[in-house]
């Protein structure tokens, strides 16, 4: 449904130049479905166009109706574009009925507005639409003011169209303000445009240019185009608050063409209009202040209601302030209170949590300990054994030197007996694995201390005994005792400290 009323309010609004009559019937059409399906956007669009289509039939009195009634709905739904919208359509009604000051608040009352929700777009109609009134007023230095920035929005929009309602409108404003060639040049540029289009707006445009050959002293040009002009208006039944201008100088070119039988039946034909259209004013003009207290009244009634449910909710307030502020006592102790247990369960659980960790660390470091005595105990066990077993070899080496003659013999077990290259690299390789960060403290914390030194202190850690640390690195028992004195000077020990337990420690 939605859609289908969109299709109508598209048609209507492209026939709105050509047909303006199916134009009406389409939009009326539209305006109902939109009803029936509470689409208020579309109510107020169609609401619009159906004003403007009444306007131009002369049918003032249904336009301002409806016109009110789309301003109530749209401030009602805050659609700014409509408000702006629906005032420059007002405006141009109150300026119709030569009511000028209310034209101009309600034109200042939408560029405002446009200004206020930037919209650059209905901002540069609204000019358009003021220049025209203050035109109308003769105020044509301020007309085309509004009109250059009108044009000026629509270039800064990258309007790449030539707007030929515009060329046509400043046209009249230049052919009034007496520069003639000017207004000529735009108002024919514009007529072709029209004229290939055979649009409605081809009446305003003969008007303007009847005016023009009337300025220019034509008067034979000037009925040929006023003729237009009410053929226009007559075919496309719209424009018809342009008529009595046009008879009225109809009648003035057949005066200057010495046709005083025809000036005299189009002098009379615009006095009957100027008299049936004065009827229809003064018919409406009462009942326009009706339609303006009517929406005065329905303002008026909203902002009561307003107001009272307004003192409503402020006694409401003020007798439930008592109550939300023990509530917010209520809710903030309970607030608090949850604060300290949570708080307290926090500090129970982190200390739960820290004793456990400690407890767990102080595991794996006594595992690690252990772990790490048995691995030293073992390293010591075989280094002893490896000792032990050297000096086996060492003693049958010295039994086989001692009590074979045979030298070939002697060399043939001597060779058989073998003993180890070194007892020092098996043993520092088992240790690296197991102290593997030993020798980088020390040496950082001790730069001074020798390599050999740096034995020496692998095998205290170990609690070798001088006797085993002089097998082990091949040097004689004194040669341990010295290197020992030694590294009790560079670590910086007196007397009283145990170098075991000091090397035991790094």
């Amino acid at each position: 449904m939605n859609k289908i009323a969109n299709e109508l309010y598209s048609g209507a609004f492209e026939m709105l130049n050509e047909n303006p009559d199916s134009s009406l019937k389409l939009v009326t059409t539209a305006q109902k479905a939109f009803v029936s399906i509470n689409d208020t956007s579309g109510l107020l669009k169609c609401m619009h166009l159906n004003a403007d289509l009444l306007k131009n039939k002369s049918q003032y009195y249904q336009s301002f109706d409806i016109l009110w009634e789309a301003l109530y709905l749209a401030e009602q739904f805050k659609d700014t574009s409509l408000l702006i919208k629906v005032n420059n359509e007002l405006g141009l009604m109150y300026s119709i009925f030569n009511q000028p000051k209310e034209s101009n608040e309600l034109y200042e009352k939408s560029i405002e507005l446009c200004k206020q929700s930037k919209d650059y777009r209905n901002l540069s109609s609204t000019y358009y639409s003021y220049g025209l009134r203050k035109r109308d007023h003769n105020k044509l230095e301020v007309a085309m003011q509004y009109l250059d920035s009108c044009e000026m929005i629509r270039k800064q929009a990258s309007a790449s169209r030539n707007n030929y309602f515009l060329m046509v409108e400043r046209g009249s404003v230049l052919l009034k303000m007496g520069r003639i060639k000017e207004a000529e040049k735009l108002l024919l540029k514009a007529y072709n445009h029209f004229e290939n289009n055979d649009n409605n707006f081809l009446a305003i445009i003969n008007k303007y240019l009847g005016d023009l050959s009337l300025a220019k002293n034509e008067p034979t040009k000037a009925i040929q185009y006023y003729l237009k002009a009410l053929s226009k208006i007559e075919k496309f039944k719209t424009h018809n608050d342009h008529r009595i201008y046009i008879l009225e100088n109809l009648s003035l070119a057949y005066i200057q063409t010495n046709q005083a039988k025809l000036a005299y039946k189009y002098l009379k034909a615009g006095k009957a209009e100027a008299d049936s259209l004065f009827n229809i004013k003064n018919s409406a003009s009462g009942k326009l202040f009706q339609l303006k207290n009517g929406y005065n009244e329905k303002i008026r009634v909203q902002n009561e209601a307003l107001k009272t449910q307004n003192t409503m909710l402020e006694k409401e307030k003020q007798s439930n302030t008592k109550l939300q502020f023990s509530l917010l006592i209520v809710i903030l102790l309970a607030f608090i209170l949850i604060l300290i247990i949570k708080s307290s369960y926090q500090k129970k659980k982190h200390a739960h949590q820290k004793e456990q960790g400690e407890l767990k660390a102080a595991v794996e470091r006594e595992r690690a300990d252990a772990i790490k005595e048995f691995k030293d105990k073992e390293i010591t066990s075989y280094t002893l054994q490896l000792i032990d077993k050297e000096t086996h070899i060492n003693t049958l080496i010295d039994f086989i030197k001692d009590k074979v003659k045979d030298s070939a013999e002697k060399r043939t077990l001597l060779k058989q007996v073998k003993t180890e290259d070194d007892l020092w690299e098996e043993f520092n390789k088992r240790f690296v694995e197991v102290h593997n960060e030993f020798y980088d403290n020390l040496t950082a914390q001790f730069p001074k201390l020798s390599p050999t030194e740096l034995k020496h202190c692998a095998l205290i850690k170990l609690n070798f005994s001088s006797k085993e640390m002089s097998r082990l690195l091949n040097i004689s028992l004194n040669s341990t005792h010295i290197s020992r004195h030694r590294i009790r000077k560079k670590l910086g020990l007196s007397r009283e400290d145990n170098l075991e337990h000091f090397i035991a420690g790094i």
